[in-house]
């Protein structure tokens, strides 16, 4: 059973929070940022949806209920900015937006809040942790493949660093949401071996400067519906694995 807070009436929340001991707000992280000339702009923020309706679903068996917030789809993207379509907010204020939808969720008696964040900028994860800096890791945590218990679990491209829209990316989107896909642009990408988390440890935080010229890193071409659901399996596990733990510490 999935519950989409933005679908439900004040009733029916109402009704949740007294029928049930452990709800758990899933708030999905993401932004608005070029993803290659075959991904929406909102890639990052779909992904954080998709893994959080497959773990909502689990955690539904362990009779947690998850309720799914809308989506905090705008974040730190400073590295696309000479791109298209590309909009990045300061860290400060993701960070002190985040802490207040944290705080007003638990006022609302939410449980525990979970950070779900696939936008994996630095400074977006940076925000993000800082935002849970007020509250115990019983009333708020952060699920993010960033973290190595999770990254050593994905895809070799992944793990290189070159995953920005190429195949990783690309096959989790194929695996949700593929008619937003332009598979025929996909199809004609050639790879790209530019690690974005290379770059980066060596200072260089811009996508132009990088040579990521069309906004993507890796093999879009190769991904797979298949390697799609087997990532998205992992990342739910992820915040699975991130809420029972944090409720386990209460």
């Amino acid at each position: 059973m999935v519950f989409s807070l933005s679908q439900m009436t004040s009733k029916d929340v109402a009704l949740v929070f007294e029928r049930y001991d452990d709800v758990v707000i899933l708030l999905p992280v993401g932004s608005l940022e070029a993803h290659g000339p075959h991904l929406p702009l909102s890639t990052d923020t779909m992904i954080s949806n998709a893994a959080i309706e497959r773990a909502a679903e689990r955690l539904h068996k362990e009779n947690v209920i998850g309720l799914i917030a809308p989506a905090v789809s705008y974040g730190v993207t400073e590295c696309a900015l000479q791109l298209s379509g590309t909009l990045s907010v300061s860290p400060e204020t993701l960070s002190m937006w985040v802490k207040e939808l944290i705080a007003g969720f638990l006022a609302m008696g939410a449980t525990h809040v979970c950070l779900v964040n696939n936008h994996l900028e630095p400074g977006q994860d940076e925000a993000l942790v800082h935002a849970l800096t007020d509250f115990s890791s019983h009333h708020a945590s952060l699920a993010s493949p960033l973290k190595k218990r999770w990254a050593k679990q994905l895809t070799s491209e992944f793990k290189q660093g070159n995953c920005h829209a190429g195949c990783y990316e690309t096959s989790l989107i194929l695996a949700t949401m593929p008619d937003v896909v332009n598979t025929d642009i996909q199809h004609t990408l050639k790879p790209i071996s530019i690690s974005l988390s290379d770059n980066i440890d060596q200072g260089v935080l811009d996508f132009v400067d990088m040579g990521l010229l069309d906004g993507y890193s890796g093999d879009p071409s190769q991904a797979t519906v298949q390697e799609g659901n087997e990532s998205l399996d992992i990342l739910a596990t992820m915040i699975v694995t991130t809420v029972t733990e944090a409720l386990s510490h209460g």
